[in-house]
């Protein structure tokens, strides 16, 4: 087994994945993060219903739905500096409660969402959302159904056929918009609940692996608060978090659209070549 992001040799790290509690593995090259053994579609299934469910419905509420719109006005902000929406078709795999659709609906000449989660199209539906039902991530094709932008906001760490189903998205969108969130060896709050990722993307990661794949790179830059900071377990750095969240009342230091160098999530606007 080799990086998926740059073939470089794999060293073990003292983490061990969700799925099949193995150790992850890091590359020697860029420092990109994997599973060492794929988990079958059944135990991914069931990861996703059980586990996943129950901590993402949590957080689920007023708060929740406030940090993602603020989320999708400034991953819309960012696309626009590079692809003006007005008049495209949008698809945003993955679309969750639907904020993002929400945000370029007005714009768009047509814009839908894919999702796997009963709860989430339910929502999107009662806010008169065009949002369809995949049950797995080869269901990702728009073969007979072309779209301008595809937007993929942490999803793709999630997907455990990368290589491939990035490959169909090439083919069938313009451009398409990443998000997914950074990680580092040495944060090992990290990986105290790793969301269900089977890839732990860094710049340099993110970069190889969309080159390796035929994307022209338009922007890939770290955004938000600071990954040493919002995963810092110090008795300072906590206090200084507490304080921070008091003041803005919002979990991500209200910080969404601050190009940042270390900051917790990566961004990318990519052409197929």
């Amino acid at each position: 087994m080799t990086c998926i992001c740059c073939s470089g040799e794999l060293a073990p790290l003292p983490y061990h994945d969700a799925f099949l509690g193995k150790p992850l593995l890091q590359c020697k090259g860029c420092a990109h993060i994997q599973l060492s053994e794929s988990p079958s579609g059944e135990i991914i299934r069931q990861y996703y219903a059980g586990a996943y469910a129950e901590n993402r419905n949590a957080f689920v509420g007023p708060a929740y739905f406030e940090v993602m719109r603020k989320r999708a006005i400034a991953q819309r902000k960012l696309i626009e500096q590079f692809v003006p929406l007005k008049g495209k078709r949008v698809c945003d795999v993955g679309c969750g409660f639907g904020s993002f659709l929400e945000e370029v609906k007005p714009l768009a000449s047509k814009a839908f969402g894919l999702d796997y989660d009963d709860t989430s199209i339910a929502h999107c539906r009662k806010l008169g959302l065009d949002v369809r039902k995949i049950e797995n991530e080869t269901e990702i094709d728009f073969t007979n159904e072309p779209v301008d932008i595809i937007t993929l906001s942490h999803v793709v760490e999630h997907l455990n056929e990368l290589e491939k189903t990035m490959a169909r998205i090439r083919k069938c969108a313009s451009y398409v918009f990443i998000e997914v969130p950074g990680y580092r060896a040495d944060l090992s709050a990290q990986f105290a609940d790793q969301e269900g990722h089977i890839n732990f993307f860094n710049v340099a990661s993110l970069r190889r692996l969309t080159e390796r794949l035929g994307f022209n790179i338009l922007y890939l830059h770290e955004a938000g608060p600071s990954l040493d900071v919002y995963w810092s377990e110090g008795q300072w750095q906590g206090f200084y978090k507490r304080i921070v969240r008091r003041i803005t009342h919002d979990w991500f230091f209200d910080q969404y659209e601050k190009e940042r160098v270390g900051g917790i999530w990566i961004r990318a606007v990519l052409k197929s070549a």
